[in-house]
């Protein structure tokens, strides 16, 4: 199974479209409508993850700057002191996740896939003479390592789809992952 959702979606898509929709009866109006909505509802998502982030990313700038114009504009209304608070300190917060989030996602992903091809390269290729049977027993135990807790982390992810004999065994995925702030 995939862990990543462009792949998993693709996957579906081609599913519904090479087998369940065809297996519908044509006379089920109904179920052939949804099956195409289904899809193409699909097919929307898939188009739209790529840019999600940047998306949210742009409506989070232009909140901010919306935010900042109102505090000036209602900055002296004694009305609305407790709001303005409020709304200072929620840009203040906006602000700083902006800030903290400049790269996009999909930079991340471009250098794990690097690094993964990279540590691959290095694994595979043989030692040369002068290497001490410490270090590649290092290289490889921290190799081994890595794997285990990606494998780990893998199989949390999708201990939702029922594939693992011993659920409770499996940590929950929150447990694994640092949190980030």
């Amino acid at each position: 199974m995939q862990l990543r959702a462009d792949i998993q979606i693709q996957t579906v898509i081609k599913a519904l479209k090479d087998v369940i929709v065809p297996a519908i009866d044509p006379a089920n109006k109904l179920a052939v409508e949804q099956a195409h909505l289904a899809m193409g509802l699909l097919t929307l998502l898939a188009a739209q993850m790529p840019v999600q982030f940047r998306f949210d990313h742009d409506e989070l700038q232009r909140l901010v700057r919306a935010a900042e114009a109102l505090e000036r504009i209602r900055g002296q209304d004694p009305e609305a002191s407790a709001e303005l608070r409020r709304l200072s300190a929620s840009r203040a917060e906006a602000s700083d996740v902006l800030e903290k989030s400049r790269i996009d996602p999909a930079r991340i992903l471009t250098s794990i896939r690097a690094l993964r091809a990279d540590i691959s390269a290095l694994i595979l290729t043989e030692p040369r003479d002068g290497l001490e049977a410490g270090q590649f027993s290092a290289a490889e135990q921290l190799v081994l390592e890595l794997s285990r807790a990606q494998l780990l982390r893998d199989r949390s992810l999708l201990i939702s789809l029922g594939n693992e004999i011993d659920p409770a065994a499996i940590p929950a995925i929150g447990t694994l992952l640092p949190h980030l702030d």
